[in-house]
């Protein structure tokens, strides 16, 4: 699968549920868990891309079990297996694509609170669009006159619920409707702040998904987070992203005023989006993802 882009994966396994990015299926025989394979769709403005990149789902996958190993190991978390400890998992009757491993992993199945909880370090993307508008929708009341990425003294909570159109939600009800999720998706974005901080990048903003005070879905990765090298990031001024933003910022673009459908990217846009995901990987890992994954998921 390596250097080949996948968008779908002939998995041999009873299918449960499709997303923009990853395919979830059912596993016989295990009773509450599921196989989710991240595959290298890309998606920005909940529109699912023509281009794929290349390797994505195979740096995501392994992001999440390198945070797990690591500093995310004392929250609570919806992953049973990774790397080949999958196939332990799966009816052995079947032959399963070439490099499985490096994309899938074992979950157990949670009802997910249709809640996305983000957290702000800066005033940027949506949240500074808003601003400039002069709206609050999430009740912050922000003084006047702050800048483009001016950091906050402390993390914002900006939820939004989880659907199409993320409307925006007050804090009060997404306390009230899922506290556990808040304090743990909160405990995870403040590990991560620091953790990267360390590896010279800054940590803009991150999204996160859990049931009950278990983390799901994926965390602290370029698909859900915005991240940029320290150095570059300086009040007034968009720094160069090392994530998913490359590429809403190109689709945006494309776009202009026009309506927004998928779009096809160029051979020189889908490197650029990947290089920004490989450069992020390579700095919270220390690691390539090839010597990543002969280390941990081979």
């Amino acid at each position: 699968m390596n250097n080949v882009a996948l968008t779908t994966a002939n998995i041999p396994l009873p299918h449960w549920h499709s997303g923009k990015v990853r395919n979830t299926y059912q596993i016989p025989n295990r009773k509450q868990l599921l196989l989710m394979v991240a595959s290298d769709r890309l998606s920005t403005h909940n529109i699912v891309h023509l281009s794929p990149v290349p390797e994505k789902g195979e740096l995501l996958t392994a992001l999440s079990a390198f945070w797990l190993m690591g500093p995310l190991g004392s929250i609570s978390h919806h992953i049973v297996a990774w790397g080949r400890r999958i196939y332990k998992y799966l009816p052995q009757e079947h032959e399963y694509p070439l490099g499985l491993h490096r994309r899938a992993i074992v979950i157990h199945e949670r009802k997910v609170t249709r809640i996305e909880f983000i957290f702000r370090n800066y005033l940027a993307g949506s949240l500074w669009r808003a601003y400039q508008k002069s709206e609050d929708p999430y009740r912050l009341r922000l003084r006047q006159g702050l800048p483009l990425m001016h950091r906050f003294s402390q993390p914002v909570f900006t939820p939004t619920e989880k659907s199409e159109n993320d409307e925006p939600l007050p804090y009060g009800d997404v306390l009230g409707r899922a506290p556990a999720g808040v304090v743990a998706t909160r405990r995870a974005f403040n590990i991560g702040t620091p953790y990267l901080a360390e590896r010279g990048i800054t940590l803009i903003d991150g999204k996160f998904e859990a049931s009950g005070k278990t983390l799901v879905d994926e965390w602290l990765n370029g698909d859900c987070c915005r991240m940029a090298w320290t150095k570059d990031v300086h009040e007034g001024e968009e720094p160069p992203w090392l994530d998913k933003e490359i590429a809403r910022q190109i689709a945006m673009q494309k776009w202009g005023d026009g309506p927004k459908s998928p779009l096809e990217f160029s051979e020189h846009e889908t490197n650029r989006i990947a290089a920004g995901y490989h450069t992020a990987f390579e700095a919270i890992t220390n690691m390539t993802l090839s010597a990543f994954q002969k280390e941990h998921m081979d």
